[in-house]
């Protein structure tokens, strides 16, 4: 059995080089996004925590969502944020029922 029957299962210097620099280029991006969207403000439901926090907890459930009787929260579309993309956000007055803290399943809403 010679080395023509084995599958090339090594990354050679070259491929390695070209993974690396593109993981790079992800992580950059990734920074330039979060800093360039990061000076917007976005009404969040009641009780919401610090937004990096609730951008860590929040699952994009959509409970809160189909827990607020007068329909005003809303997920943020992709159109809108990247980063943000699919989280709450209020589009009207809210009358603070709070049953939206209630349904969130992280905490993210306290």
């Amino acid at each position: 059995m010679g080395d023509l029957d084995k599958p090339n299962s090594h990354l050679t210097r070259r491929a390695f080089v070209e993974l690396l620099g593109k993981g790079a280029f992800v992580v950059a991006l990734g920074g330039i996004l979060r800093l360039w969207e990061g000076n917007e403000y976005i009404p969040r439901p009641p009780g919401a925590r610090p937004e990096e926090e609730f951008l860590s907890l929040c699952l994009r459930c959509d409970l809160c969502r189909e827990a607020c009787p007068w329909d005003i929260i809303a997920p943020i579309p992709i159109s809108e944020s990247l980063i943000n993309a699919g989280t709450p956000s209020l589009h009207g007055s809210c009358r603070y029922c709070n049953l939206c803290i209630e349904a969130c399943p992280t905490g993210a809403l306290r």
